[in-house]
C-alpha cells in the first residue's frame, strides 16, 4: 500500500506565507517610494525585508523540512571521501587532455566536411 502524505497547508502557515509576501512587497514599495533616502539605506531596507520574510517562511512546515534536509545534506557531505590534491590535479589534467583531443578531432571532422562540400559544389577551386 502506498503512503500518501498530508499535503494540506495549515492555516498558520498560510498566514505566515502571506506575512512573508507582504514583507517583501512592503520593502520593495518602500524602496521605490522613499527615493529621497540614500541608495544604501534603500537597499538595506530590501535586504532587511527579505531577511525578515525568509525568517517567517523558515518557521513554517516547509521551513522545518528544509532545515532537516540541509542538516541531512551536511551529514552526507561530511561522509564523502574527498580526493587528495594530487588526485584532483591528475583528474583535471586528464579532463583538459580529453577536451583538447575531442576539440582537435571535431576540428578535423569539420575540415573533412568542408573539403567534401567544397569538392561537391566546386567552390574550393
Amino acid at each position: 500500500m502506498k503512503h500518501i502524505e498530508n499535503t494540506t497547508v495549515p492555516t498558520a502557515d498560510k498566514i505566515r506565507y502571506l506575512s512573508a509576501s507582504l514583507l517583501l512587497v512592503a520593502s520593495l514599495v518602500a524602496y521605490y517610494i522613499l527615493v529621497d533616502l540614500p541608495l544604501a539605506v534603500r537597499v538595506l531596507m530590501i535586504l532587511v525585508g527579505s531577511g525578515a520574510a525568509l525568517g517567517v517562511v523558515w518557521s513554517t512546515r516547509f521551513g522545518q523540512s528544509s532545515r532537516k534536509h540541509l542538516q541531512d545534506t551536511q551529514r552526507e557531505v561530511r561522509q564523502v571521501v574527498w580526493p587528495s590534491r594530487e588526485q584532483a590535479v591528475r583528474m583535471t589534467l586528464i579532463v583538459f587532455a580529453a577536451i583538447a583531443f575531442v576539440g582537435v578531432f571535431l576540428w578535423l571532422v569539420d575540415m573533412f566536411f568542408l573539403w567534401g562540400v567544397q569538392a561537391l559544389t566546386g567552390r574550393g577551386e
